[in-house]
């Protein structure tokens, strides 16, 4: 008896189109040598596309780690991550706009020599009234390279449903 409880328990799980991870890592691209990333907890993953969901009465966690692979220092760089609507249920919410709530990060000030890493974490709770929607998450980075500011904007690949 145990042996079918567990066979069919197998079955569900394999059967399901969401792989339950209890965090994923999205790569979110590359500035001038210093790679960005992005890693979610407490999320489903989704087989076919690799999107994250979420559900709508849970914090969203995420971890910003930017690696600075080239040979150069980065002695004051400005970085900072949010949230942005791509489709949602709701006539409010417009794609491209900011999700409601604290969806913009704290900015970030930090120094990179070769070969060094840097995190922050950024904890979005969405508001109880959230309709359910698709969303993505942008990192903008600010630095200054022999004496030029420069910018950049990089957004997720994977898409983030907010689910009921």
């Amino acid at each position: 008896m145990r042996e079918l409880i567990f066979f069919i328990g197998l079955t569900l799980f394999l059967v399901n189109p969401f792989l339950h991870a209890a965090e994923a890592t999205v790569e979110l691209g590359d500035v001038n040598g210093m790679e960005v990333q992005a890693k979610f907890f407490k999320c489903d993953k989704e087989a076919s596309s690799g999107n994250l969901k979420f559900k709508k009465t849970d914090e969203m966690i995420y971890r910003v780690t930017t690696k600075n692979k080239s040979n150069r220092s980065f002695p004051q760089v400005e970085i900072q991550s949010s949230l942005h609507v791509v489709k949602s249920e709701c006539q409010s919410l417009v794609p491209g706009t900011l999700l409601p709530g604290r969806s913009l990060s704290a900015l970030q000030t930090i120094s990179l020599a070769p070969g060094i890493n840097s995190f922050f974490e950024h904890i979005y709770t969405p508001p109880s009234n959230i309709c359910p929607l698709t969303a993505i998450v942008k990192v903008r980075i600010t630095y200054v390279q022999r004496g030029i500011m420069k910018a950049a904007t990089l957004s997720s690949p994977v898409l983030l449903s907010i689910t009921e």
